[in-house]
């Protein structure tokens, strides 16, 4: 089969881009043609349809949306890309005139690309799946959180995005009010279901959420994703782990992570033999604010040590006592936990969004109150003292990746989607004549 994928990056920044980059091996591995449509970072990996990409909205350094530089007549221009982009719609239509793939596979496509790549798809007679890898075409500020709470005002009225200035990531007017510009008329113009002929939802929760948007209940798919680790990362007893023993959070420094919760934590615990180490990277001022804590509240076992390679970040999850996800806003389905799961490390988690769906408390890993740090400590103290607790949950962690979230089971069930949309696709075209 022959498959297009879509894509606002050609590089890992964040989950959804490992996503694209392990879908693409795994699909290859299985002997598919595959090709990419994105936008032309300087940062993107060498691809052999780089001079179809879409034009980055100023300087091909700056690939995030915190960096751009950009002068006011670049402002107005991108603004209105991010709504529709008539050029990235028209890019995409030349790349599949001379691929002629069988499918597209939109995974990340909101802003640099914009939905028009959807319209140009069906226009090419493409039939698309798009993975949904965020709540973007719902909620403003993609995170139905607000002021550090849950909102979801958006479902009342996408204008609540302008009077409470949600502008993506940030409190802005002006991008508030492109945002639920661009949300309004992608609802109001039945973009996403004209263009779309099947929804990917990781989570069962985030399928709900779109069902409670419009969408169609029969054109949404839960495929959960899928961890490349199972097999590489090394599962060790609890008394076998690491003599420095350590809690681990990996994934992005961003404040919708709750990390400023784990820290407090951390801190109530009070124990000298127990190191927090934090792994990944942010392009928002937050982690200066995390540093900040910890050196005012002179904490000591706290390291930050960045993004890391995929091999020393396998060995330190397999290592780690436990992980932690303190997230304060709706997750879908983190990458975090299912690599957790694949390692045999016990994980706890905030009892919030798609995590009670993957985790059953007290079974493959422990919730705790989202937000309390009180509670949070508890459920580090019962793994630090109950190695049998530890070793059950992490086993049973294990077996849920091993049962659910291989390449193969992943793989098996988004090849029969493909194959539903491209026979439907043929059965269209032949009613047609």
């Amino acid at each position: 089969m022959n498959i297009l994928l879509l894509n606002i990056r050609n590089f890992i920044a964040g989950g959804s881009d490992r996503y694209m980059q392990n879908v693409k091996k795994l699909l290859e591995s299985h002997r598919h043609q595959v090709s990419l449509f994105s936008v032309d970072w300087e940062q993107n990996d060498p691809s052999t349809e780089k001079e179809y990409f879409a034009e980055p909205p100023g300087d091909r350094t700056k690939a995030f949306y915190s960096d751009l530089d950009l002068s006011l007549t670049k402002s107005i221009k991108f603004a209105v890309n991010t709504v529709y982009s008539l050029s990235a719609k028209n890019k995409v239509k030349k790349l599949i005139s001379i691929l002629k793939p069988d499918i597209a596979y939109a995974i990340s496509i909101q802003n640099y690309l914009s939905p028009s790549v959807l319209d140009g798809c069906r226009e090419m007679g493409l039939p698309v799946a798009h993975r949904i890898s965020d709540f973007g075409i719902i909620c403003s500020r993609y995170t139905f959180l607000r002021d550090g709470e849950i909102c979801e005002k958006c479902y009342d009225s996408i204008f609540n995005a302008i009077r409470y200035s949600c502008g993506g990531h940030e409190i802005s007017l002006k991008k508030a009010m492109v945002r639920a510009i661009g949300i309004y008329y992608w609802r109001h113009r039945k973009i996403y279901e004209r263009s779309v002929n099947v929804f990917i939802t990781p989570t069962q929760f985030m399928k709900e959420k779109l069902i409670k948007w419009g969408f169609e209940k029969d054109k949404i798919v839960h495929i959960p994703t899928f961890t490349d680790s199972i097999n590489s990362v090394k599962s060790e007893s609890i008394s076998k782990k690491s003599n420095e023993k350590f809690v681990l959070y990996f994934g992005r420094i961003s404040y919708e992570k709750g990390l400023m919760i784990l820290l407090k934590a951390y801190e109530r615990l009070n124990r000298q033999d127990l190191k927090l180490i934090l792994a990944g990277s942010s392009t928002t001022g937050y982690l200066d604010e995390l540093k900040t804590y910890v050196k005012e509240r002179k904490l000591k076992g706290v390291e930050f040590i960045g993004h890391q390679g995929r091999e020393k970040l396998n060995d330190l999850i397999s290592k780690a006592r436990m992980t932690v996800l303190p997230s304060i806003w709706y997750e879908n389905m983190p990458n975090s936990v299912i690599e957790s799961f694949s390692a045999g490390t016990p994980v706890i988690a905030s009892r919030l969004g798609s995590l009670p769906e993957l985790i059953e408390d007290g079974v493959n890993g422990l919730l705790f109150e989202s937000g309390n740090p009180a509670d949070l400590a508890d459920k580090m103290s019962q793994l630090l003292n109950n190695d049998s607790l530890a070793n059950g949950i992490g086993k049973a962690g294990k077996k849920k990746a091993e049962d659910e979230y291989t390449a193969e089971t992943h793989y098996s069930r988004l090849l029969a989607v493909f194959k539903s949309l491209t026979k439907i696709d043929k059965q269209n075209s032949m009613s047609s004549l």
